[in-house]
């Protein structure tokens, strides 16, 4: 019995793990994006963006999935190639910015 629940405890840990570092962001690209607006090709899965300042950054080919961009400033940002999947863009300034297809938005 014992055994049994040390081996479900083991399970749960490893399961939390692999799931929680496969779908999290890469500190480093955010903090490149938020210093100096370029991250191209960045990992920004689920990253909280909320409110940021993101006017005209260069974020081409960037992992957006599920980041919380609600009331972020992105006028004239570059989008191009983005995975926006799932992301919150609440309030968000897209002015002008170039969508994941390439498009400008209005």
């Amino acid at each position: 019995m014992r055994k049994s629940y040390l081996m479900l405890i083991v399970a749960v840990l490893l399961i939390g793990m692999f799931s929680s570092t496969a779908e999290a962001y890469k500190q480093a690209d955010v903090n490149k994006l938020l210093k100096t607006k370029i991250c191209l090709k960045g990992d920004l899965t689920y990253a909280n963006l909320k409110g940021a300042s993101l006017r005209g950054a260069n974020l081409q080919g960037s992992n957006l999935k599920g980041a919380n961009l609600q009331n972020a400033n992105l006028q004239g940002a570059n989008l191009k190639g983005a995975n926006l999947n799932g992301a919150n863009f609440k309030g968000a300034i897209l002015k002008n910015a170039i969508m994941p297809d390439g498009t400008k938005h209005k």
